[in-house]
Parts: structure tokens; sequence; C-alpha cells
């Protein structure tokens, strides 16, 4: 069910959520001067130290869905450490508690994880290809209905994560100013947001939608193989 192909890539999407979960209050936040909420954010000097947790984002989810078997023991174990670290992260830079940006990348990138695992714990099980108690039609039009639902996910799945993309980028590009007021940090913070909006975009290709799209070639692979 779960492979070492699709283990790697869930802890790199973790490694990479992680890394936004601290980059934001650690790197961003200082360069913002003039943050119309939080202006010059005085973080304790102990903030660096979220930094040392990297190696547990990406080597937990690893391991539990190496020896983890339940299906909801996969699901849990592939998402709870980025949240947890996310949360416990989010109270740590004062005096924002919790930290607003830590915590949206935290549950954006753990529910990429989530529905990545999701598919592939889901997908069609064709054993009952070589069951010839089960008449030959019925068999067919059960193979071609998963390739049909998974290609139909693969297609609209993509479509819709572009569209809110689009609208992402373009909402937080011009919202800035409701954020940080001098020209120098708007521009820091909308490259800011463009720059996380393509690492969510690289995750979303290389888990939901390759886990779709594998899926949906799958089962028309299958289809040769049923036989009368």
């Amino acid at each position: 069910m779960i492979d070492r192909f699709l283990s790697i890539r869930v802890a790199l999407i973790s490694l990479i959520g992680y890394f936004t979960v601290v980059a934001g209050p650690v790197l961003l936040d200082p360069r913002l001067p003039t943050h119309i909420g939080y202006p010059k954010r005085g973080y304790p000097p102990y903030g660096w130290i979220w930094w040392l947790f990297t190696p547990l984002a990406l080597l937990l989810p690893f391991v539990g869905l190496q020896f983890l078997k339940s299906k909801e023991a996969l699901l849990i174990g592939s998402t709870a450490p980025l949240l947890l670290l996310a949360m416990a992260a989010s109270l740590s830079f004062p005096p924002e508690r919790p930290h607003f940006g830590t915590l949206l990348c935290g549950f954006g990138f753990a529910l990429i994880i989530l529905i990545t695992v999701a598919f592939r714990i889901n997908a069609s099980d064709f054993s009952y290809i070589v069951n010839m108690s089960v008449p030959f039609e019925s068999r067919l039009e059960h193979i071609k209905a998963a390739a049909a639902f998974w290609q139909t996910i693969s297609v609209y799945a993509g479509a819709a994560y572009l569209a809110f993309a689009v609208s992402w980028i373009y909402a937080m590009w011009f919202t800035t100013e409701k954020i940080v007021s001098s020209p120098e940090d708007k521009y820091t913070f909308g490259q800011a947001c463009v720059a996380v909006a393509v690492l969510v975009t690289i995750c979303v290709v290389f888990g939901p939608l390759f886990e779709a799209f594998r899926n949906a070639f799958a089962a028309i692979a299958q289809i040769s193989n049923v036989q009368k």
C-alpha cells in the first residue's frame, strides 16, 4: 500500500512545510518593521532553536509511513509531526501568540499530506479482476468506473487548485497594504507570499495530483487484464 517513494515524497512535503513554519517568524517578520498589527517585533533570541527540530519534520513522517499499518494510523502518523511542531512553534514568538502565519503554513501543508496519503490508501483494489465467479461485464465496468473516477478527480482537482493559487496570489499581492505600510515591506511580503505559493504548488503536484493520476493510470492499465 505504502511504498518507499511515497514515504520520501511525504517526508519532503513535511520538511518544506516546516521550513515555511519557521521561516515566517524567524526570517520574514524581522524584515517587516512596518507591520500594522505587530510593528518592530522583537522576538526572543532563542527563536532560531526551532531550526534544530527540522530533522523531526523529515524523519517522523517517513518512519510512520514505513511502519504503521492501519489507515487511521497512516493518516495520523504522516500529519501529526508537522502539526505538533507548528502548534508548538506558534506559541514561541510573542506578542503574536499563536503566530497566525506559522499555524496557517503548518495546517496547509499537513492538509496536502493528508490528501496525498488518503488518495494512496483509498486507491482501487483490482484483485477481483481474476475472480471468474464475477461476470466479465461487471468486472470490466467496475474498472472503467474506477478509471473514470480517478480521471475526474485528477482533472477537477488540478483545475480547482490552479484557480485557487491564482486567486490567492492576486489577493495577497493586492492586500499587503492592510498588513504592512511601507513600500519596501509591501514588496518583501508580496515576494514571500509568491514564494510560499510556489512551494505549495510543487507539493500539490508531487503529492495529491501525482497520486490521483497514478490511480487513474493504474485503473486504465488493468482494463486489458480482464479475461472472460
